[in-house]
């Protein structure tokens, strides 16, 4: 069966997700703390702010799952720890409340997706097997 490269955005598992959001945040309310601080917008605060939103488009757009006919490739914020999976080596593909999960021989791997797109991955696996 042949398939178009389909492409979907994506979190790490949802304890790393957490904990990444958080740092990112932290970006968020010093600007905000600096803000009120001061009581007078500063450049500080505007920097702080711009950081935060930089950090986050980031976050989001960076990380990308990209299926075709034998692969999915994770590419990550750092571009050197991008992962390739062969669906081949797949044994398992479980529904979670937050996104999917990919059992292997040697362990699994979990990602969070939204609602939509973890159902159009998940049909897209279940058509392979």
């Amino acid at each position: 069966m042949q398939r178009h490269q389909k492409t979907y955005f994506y979190q790490p598992e949802l304890a790393k997700t957490v904990i990444l959001w958080s740092w990112t945040f932290c970006l968020l309310l010093s600007s905000l703390l600096l803000w009120l601080e001061i009581t007078t917008l500063q450049i500080w605060t505007i920097i702080l702010f711009v950081i935060f939103l930089i950090v986050s488009v980031i976050q989001i757009f960076s990380r990308k799952l990209i299926i075709d006919d034998k692969h999915i490739k994770l590419t990550k914020v750092i571009r050197k720890y991008n992962e390739t999976i062969e669906i081949s080596e797949i044994k398992k593909v479980k529904l979670r409340r937050f996104g999917l999960s990919f059992y292997f021989s040697d362990g699994k791997k979990t990602i969070v997706l939204n609602s939509r797109s973890k159902l159009q991955l998940y049909t897209d696996l279940q058509k392979d097997k």
